[in-house]
């Protein structure tokens, strides 16, 4: 991996075993150059034990983040190589049955220039995290901590870093997340589109 490069990273989620929900967490590559599988075992580590964690409490025993694949990606968003990914298999831990499949969590994300915000929905939640149809108290504080897990720069080594952020597709830049967002205790409804389209 070298300095400047742009990664998509498509996180793979499953719902009783037959609905299928993706997000896309961009990133650019800073610093000195790395091997591949450093960035891999660093996004699959944040993951496991970061991402992950969080989520699966907004989430019923019925879903589960399955996966994740990631991609270098061009300015004109071409694929440029695939570099890695890994099964992670983290079942959701909160008592109840999984929502609609499209009704997810919303967090959205500044990009430090006033048209370009990053979305990022949390899917399958739990109806139990859900009072008079939004989200309880308890959940809007986990999805506090994952939108921090959202927007945070990830350490690959000591002077190598993952910027968190999102690939323009008006001007094929990359704006990296200076910090701040919003989060919203009323489900959206995540659209579907073709695949690393908008997720």
């Amino acid at each position: 991996m070298d300095n400047g490069e742009i990664i998509r990273v498509v996180v793979e989620y499953t719902s009783l075993g037959a609905s299928i929900g993706q997000t896309v967490h961009w990133y650019e590559f800073q610093g000195p150059g790395v091997a591949d599988s450093l960035v891999t075992s660093t996004i699959t580590s944040w993951l496991t034990n970061d991402w992950g964690p969080e989520w699966r409490q907004l989430s019923s025993p019925d879903s589960e983040l399955t996966s994740w694949e990631g991609d270098v990606i061009n300015p004109d968003f071409t694929v440029d190589r695939n570099f890695g990914g890994a099964s992670i298999g983290l079942a959701g831990t909160t008592a109840g049955q999984a929502a609609a499949a499209a009704d997810s969590a919303l967090m959205i994300a500044g990009a430090g220039v006033p048209t370009k915000k990053g979305k990022k929905y949390a899917p399958f939640l739990s109806t139990g995290i859900f009072e008079d149809g939004v989200l309880n108290s308890t959940a809007l504080s986990v999805l506090a901590d994952l939108f921090d897990e959202y927007v945070k720069e990830l350490l690959v080594i000591i002077g190598s870093n993952l910027a968190a952020g999102i690939l323009s597709r008006v001007d094929g830049l990359f704006y990296a997340f200076p910090g701040g967002g919003t989060i919203t205790s009323v489900p959206a409804y995540q659209r579907r589109r073709k695949p690393g389209v908008g997720i």
